[in-house]
């Protein structure tokens, strides 16, 4: 299992930003924090993948939203598997 330091100021922004509604912007921050941390990895394509999603929420609105929670979901198990559950979890729970 990888070790990654995960505080509370940075899990307290994420809540912020999805209390503040930047749901799909938190996401992007989320994924772009693990990319940065581990290269090289998936987090770079679901950082790309959330901000393609923002573009389409643009046009699609509510329809875009199973792609979000499936999108949302594979992101969350990849960070379980490589960092653990009670990591993974802690992201969630900011969502």
């Amino acid at each position: 299992m990888k070790e990654i330091e995960l505080t509370e100021k940075t899990l307290k922004h994420w809540e912020e930003m999805t209390d503040a509604n930047n749901h799909i912007e938190v996401r992007i921050e989320i994924a772009e924090f693990f990319d940065i941390r581990h290269k090289g990895s998936k987090y770079r394509k679901f950082a790309d993948a959330w901000k393609e999603y923002k573009m389409v929420c643009e046009h699609a609105q509510r329809e875009a939203l199973t792609a979000s929670v499936i999108l949302c979901d594979l992101m969350i198990d990849e960070i379980a598997r490589e960092y653990g559950v009670e990591v993974a979890a802690a992201v969630h729970h900011c969502l």
